[in-house]
């Protein structure tokens, strides 16, 4: 995964915020509305190519804890709109309609699957009518010198951090030589992430990546996804 990231971010990206996300049936806490998009640009949430490479804001790895089927619903994005230059209407952006957006695609796997997005791609939560809960955790990424949250997470609350766990929870800055390395005093601090996951029962903290199998996803152009036997969300080498 640390691969995939740096492809679309560059090196040095850092681990912005995480939250878990649990659906018992039909609209989850932020609804089935289509968000996000490259028109209106947004900085902190936009997608370009230069010499041959990709370079965005902020990239979400969310993990499926638990399978999701066709017809499930759960996570669904707009094939092609992180390149979008006319902004999606209003009118085409609430997903709980009948029948079925025909522009919008559904992402289906088992439990493990990670799915890659930029949030300049239109994307969004279908109804939930799979058997059980949906339970996904959410993991986002930034360049190294952009954040998109305001809360940065407190590294020194960790003493048994590796030095690449530290590195990606750096808060940001152009990452120069001469930089602290310590937070500054009043830093607003974030939980460490799986934190908030394991309060719910959603726990993949501290365990690490075995294998990878493809689950076919082409339609997506920035969206692969990948399922893991376990996984580690600090992106830590495996062991």
């Amino acid at each position: 995964m640390s691969g995939v990231l740096e492809g679309i971010l560059g090196p040095g990206f850092r681990l912005d915020h995480d939250y878990a996300d649990l659906i018992r049936r039909g609209k989850g806490p932020i609804g089935t509305m289509l968000h996000g998009g490259a028109t209106p640009f947004d900085y902190g949430q936009s997608y370009a190519v230069h010499d041959g490479q990709i370079r965005s804001g902020l990239v979400v790895v969310a993990y499926n804890l638990r399978y999701v089927n066709p017809g499930d619903g759960g996570f669904a994005g707009v094939a092609g709109s992180h390149k979008a230059t006319f902004a999606l209407p209003e009118d085409w952006k609430e997903l709980e309609v009948d029948p079925p957006r025909p522009y919008v695609t559904p992402v289906t796997g088992p439990a493990g699957t990670a799915i890659v997005f930029t949030e300049a791609m239109s994307h969004g939560t279908l109804p939930w009518r799979g058997a059980g809960e949906r339970r996904t955790l959410f993991l986002k990424y930034n360049p190294h010198a952009i954040a998109w949250s305001a809360r940065f997470y407190d590294r020194d609350r960790y003493p048994n951090l590796t030095e690449r766990q530290r590195a990606i929870l750096e808060p940001p800055n152009a990452r120069y030589g001469s930089r602290p390395t310590k937070e500054p005093a009043g830093c607003p601090a974030r939980t460490a992430p799986g934190s908030r996951a394991a309060a719910s029962g959603a726990i993949v903290y501290g365990v690490t990546v075995r294998n990878t199998t493809s689950v076919g996803l082409d339609v997506l152009p920035v969206v692969t996804a990948k399922r893991f036997e376990n996984v580690d969300p600090w992106l830590d080498r495996p062991s």
